[in-house]
């Protein structure tokens, strides 16, 4: 008996279609979305503390040490903020084909294309997946979030793949759907 298995869907891409078949992100997706604007903070700090670090030894010995406090706390505050915002957000399914011509896998800061049926386009600018290994005219299933920025992609398969009627929506997406 020779069984056969299909490797087109990574471990990570599985463990995420379960997560998001039930309309919620995956605790890595959540963890990655809600801490988001940390890596542009802390990138900014670098010149701050290069300019100031004189100065930094007066802040905590002086009484401006609850600048740096009161900036820990705003940061707190936004992260508190995300997190209770990503933690609501409806997540969306569709199937989708792709495009017949792929960009590159080199260039990276392209949006991935994906049409609907229908024939028109969704451009994903900000992707939560894995892996992004897309064929050329393979349709897929697509679990995705919309936002005022566009399109996030969260996870796919494709939709002749031997376990992809595992990761369709489940019976309680449409009612969570719907209380978000």
């Amino acid at each position: 008996m020779n069984v056969v298995i299909d490797t087109r869907v990574s471990p990570q891409m599985r463990e995420r279609l379960l997560a998001n078949r039930r309309g919620k992100l995956h605790n890595e997706q959540w963890r990655e979305v809600v801490t988001e604007p940390l890596i542009t903070i802390l990138l900014l700090m670098v010149p701050v503390i290069i300019l100031l670090r004189s100065f930094l030894l007066t802040l905590f010995v002086g009484g401006l040490w609850m600048v740096g406090v009161g900036a820990l706390l705003a940061v707190g505050i936004m992260l508190f903020m995300r997190a209770r915002r990503y933690a609501r957000v409806p997540v969306y399914f569709g199937v989708f084909h792709t495009p017949n011509k792929l960009p590159s896998k080199f260039m990276l800061w392209k949006p991935i294309i994906l049409v609907l049926s229908d024939g028109t386009l969704l451009q994903f600018r900000y992707s939560l997946a894995s892996d992004k290994h897309f064929k050329v005219n393979q349709e897929y299933i697509v679990y995705y979030l919309k936002s005022t920025e566009g399109y996030t992609l969260l996870s796919f398969a494709p939709t002749d793949h031997l376990e992809s009627h595992n990761w369709r929506p489940a019976k309680d997406f449409k009612t969570s759907f719907i209380q978000k």
